[in-house]
């Protein structure tokens, strides 16, 4: 599998997305379920912008059909200069290089078509996907002697606190509301029994009394909101 020179990281300071969410107007593309917001920040303030608006990030499967299938929201993202790029939900386990998505998103080490290629770069820090730029695209990257154009790049080597050029998410279903009830119903757990354990500490108690203790800190949370 050839593999691409590593792009070179560029380090940006953290920014703080508004707080005045009156000023937050996420637009949907062309009726494809898909919102974005043109604004400069890092991976806490683009997660925070999208719950805040009721929209989810989405995963890299999603976001390579989407983009493959509307020709509208692809230009929405690419830039004519300049690859464009935004945070995704989740994190891939491939191996760096070249791959070819299907009409799944699934990735099948290789190159294929240029607008079906995709440079992988693992890591352990959060996902972005890179949408190449017509100037990219037009002029071909030699590299080695080979014409090494892709229309897509996933990469986990950019630090949390890069700020990525755009925001984009789709509404949440109630599969995904559902879920943030019940993680911010088990936070709101964990806090309440660090904060009675801090009473008990220092005192000798039984196993059955720490029992009670964590039986009533559960039942100062709603029933609907355990599961």
């Amino acid at each position: 599998m050839t593999e691409a020179t590593r792009p070179a990281s560029r380090e940006k300071a953290p920014m703080t997305g508004p707080t005045d969410q009156s000023q937050v107007q996420f637009k949907e593309v062309n009726a494809s379920g898909v919102f974005t917001y043109r604004i400069d920040v890092n991976h806490v303030d683009s997660m925070a912008l999208l719950r805040q608006n009721g929209l989810r990030p989405l995963t890299y499967k999603e976001a390579l059909v989407l983009i493959d299938k509307n020709p509208e929201l692809k230009r929405e993202l690419k830039h004519e200069w300049e690859d464009t790029w935004f945070y995704l939900e989740g994190s891939l386990n491939a191996c760096s290089g070249f791959y070819t998505f299907n009409e799944k998103g699934e990735l099948t080490p290789g190159k294929g078509d240029v607008s079906k290629t995709i440079l992988v770069w693992g890591g352990n820090r959060p996902l972005q996907l890179h949408v190449s730029s017509d100037m990219a695209l037009k002029m071909p990257t030699l590299i080695i002697g080979k014409d090494e154009r892709y229309s897509f790049r996933l990469d986990t080597i950019q630090f949390p606190a890069h700020r990525a050029p755009i925001v984009v998410g789709v509404k949440m279903g109630k599969a995904d509301i559902e879920a943030e009830l019940k993680a911010a119903a088990e936070a709101k757990l964990r806090e309440r029994v660090f904060e009675v354990m801090k009473v008990v500490r220092g005192f000798e108690i039984t196993r059955e009394q720490q029992l009670e203790v964590l039986e009533a800190a559960v039942r100062t949370i709603p029933y609907s909101k355990r599961s």
